[in-house]
């Protein structure tokens, strides 16, 4: 089995790049259409090669992080976290987070997002974090909320998804640095 590289180790999650052991977890997440729709993405059925290619071309993006999620103990990959965005000037990113459904719940979302303010935060001098999530989306708010973040607003009938549209909710959480600075 090939070595993995940390970038970070919290008690039940680490965060690293993505390794090419991680495709097939980004192809079942990429092709499974409910999920995609909870993520804000109009589903549609990718490639290896497609997904391969979407992973390189993030992995170039100078505005964009991206970690993936494992269990410390399985060495399974969970779920995945990416920063847009990055703005060195204001210290502001937006956030993104999948955690893979059969993990949900059980605290990897929880963990991962303090390990990734930590890394924001010192690496990255991010103050704050924005993200979007479609309404429907209840045990991501519910995280969202658990974690600090606040709702700022909602975009009314924003996301066009199973034959109808649905609010999207803007939602922000200062970083430690950001609470440093505030």
């Amino acid at each position: 089995m090939e070595k993995s590289y940390a970038f970070v180790n919290g008690e039940k999650v680490l965060l690293r790049a993505i390794e090419e052991k991680d495709i097939d977890f980004f192809c079942a997440i990429r092709n499974n259409p409910l999920l995609q729709v909870l993520l804000m993405i109009t589903p549609r059925p990718q490639t290896r090669e497609q997904i391969v290619e979407w992973i390189t071309k993030t992995g170039h993006d100078p505005q964009r992080l991206m970690f993936v999620i494992v269990d410390r103990f399985s060495e399974v990959t969970v779920g995945y976290l990416q920063l847009t965005s990055l703005n060195a000037t204001h210290g502001t990113c937006e956030l993104g987070i999948c955690v893979s459904p059969e993990f949900q719940g059980k605290g990897f979302g929880t963990e991962a997002m303090e390990l990734l303010d930590r890394i924001a935060s010192d690496f990255y001098k991010v103050r704050k974090f924005v993200l979007r999530v479609v309404s429907v989306n209840e045990p991501a708010i519910r995280l969202y909320r658990k974690i600090g973040f606040r709702e700022v607003g909602v975009l009314r009938d924003d996301f066009w998804a199973s034959r109808e549209y649905h609010d999207v909710i803007v939602m922000e959480k200062f970083t430690a640095l950001g609470e440093l600075m505030r």
